[in-house]
C-alpha cells in the first residue's frame, strides 16, 4: 500500500509545477550558479539592448509537463536602472496562499533547472502605462490569496502566478474600468483569449485534491470533457499579448544555443 502511495504522489508532481516562495530562499542558498548568472544577464541584456522598461518573461522549472514547457511568469520592470520582476508566489509553509513578490532577475530565475528564458516585449506605450501601473501597486487589489496549481483561467475561485501576469495585464489593456476579477475574466474571455487545455486523467484528478494542497478540481465542475481542464500558461499569455499588440517582440533563451 505504501508503495501505491508513492507512486500516485510521483505521479501527481504534478500538473503545472509552478513555483513556491521557498524556491526564493533555495535560490540564496545556492549562492547563485553560473548558469542562473548567466541566464539573468542575457535576459537583462537582451532587455537593455531593446531599450525595454517593461517585459513579461517566463522560466522553466522542469521538462514538458503535460505538454507545458514554461511554468512560472512574472513582470519585468525598469527602475533606476534596475531590473525589478513581479511575480505571485506561493507560500512554502501554506502552498494554499500566494503573495505577490518584487524579485531581482536572478532571483525570479534562481529556481530554474533548465536556463532558457521566454521574453515578450510589448508596445512602447504598454511598456510606459502598464509600468506605472505596476510601481503604484494598482493590481495587488486582483490578488486571490487562495493559490492553486491549475487554476482555472475562466473562474476567480484560485489563482497563480501566470492568472496574476494575465489578470494585471487584462485590467490594464481594458482601460483600467474594472473593480473584480471576474470582470477582467469577461474581458479576456471576450477579447479572444486561447487557454491551454491540459489532459488530466482519472487519478490526478481524483488523488490531486487529496495529497496536493494546491491542487483544486472544484473550479473546474463545468468543463466541456471530464479530462480536460482550461488553464493559462505563459506561452498562451504571450500569445494572447502579441495578438492585441502586434508590434510586440517574442524572444526566447535556448541554453543550448544561448552561450
Amino acid at each position: 500500500m505504501k508503495k501505491i502511495f508513492i507512486v500516485i504522489v510521483l505521479f501527481l508532481v504534478t500538473v503545472l509545477s509552478f513555483s513556491k516562495q521557498c524556491d526564493r530562499k533555495i535560490a540564496l542558498q545556492m549562492n547563485k550558479t553560473i548558469e542562473v548568472l548567466d541566464l539573468s544577464g542575457k535576459v537583462i541584456n537582451y532587455l537593455d539592448e531593446n531599450n525595454s522598461e517593461l517585459a513579461i518573461i517566463a522560466r522553466k522549472r522542469s521538462k514538458d509537463n503535460h505538454g507545458i514547457d514554461y511554468t512560472h511568469l512574472g513582470i519585468a520592470w525598469k527602475n533606476n536602472g534596475k531590473w525589478i520582476v513581479t511575480n505571485l508566489l506561493e507560500e512554502c509553509d501554506n502552498p494554499k496562499k500566494g503573495l505577490i513578490y518584487d524579485d531581482g532577475m536572478a532571483l525570479f530565475y534562481g529556481s530554474a533547472k533548465i536556463y532558457d528564458a521566454l521574453i515578450l516585449i510589448p508596445s512602447k506605450k504598454t511598456q510606459k502605462e502598464f509600468k506605472e501601473v505596476i510601481m503604484n501597486r494598482e493590481t495587488d487589489k486582483f490578488l486571490e490569496s487562495k493559490y492553486s496549481i491549475n487554476t482555472n483561467v475562466w473562474e476567480d475561485k484560485y489563482q497563480n502566478c501566470v492568472q496574476f501576469v494575465l489578470e494585471s495585464y487584462g485590467y490594464y489593456k481594458s482601460g483600467k474600468i474594472y473593480t473584480t476579477r471576474k470582470e477582467v475574466i469577461n474581458w479576456i474571455k471576450e477579447n479572444n483569449f486561447k487557454p491551454e487545455k491540459v489532459k488530466v486523467n482519472w487519478l490526478e484528478r481524483t488523488f490531486g485534491p487529496i495529497i496536493m494542497p494546491n491542487i483544486n478540481m472544484d473550479d473546474h465542475k463545468n468543463r466541456d470533457k471530464i479530462n480536460i481542464i482550461e488553464i493559462a500558461s505563459p506561452r498562451t499569455v504571450i500569445n494572447f499579448i502579441k495578438y492585441l499588440e502586434p508590434e510586440s517582440i517574442i524572444y526566447e533563451i535556448k541554453y543550448n544555443n544561448s552561450k
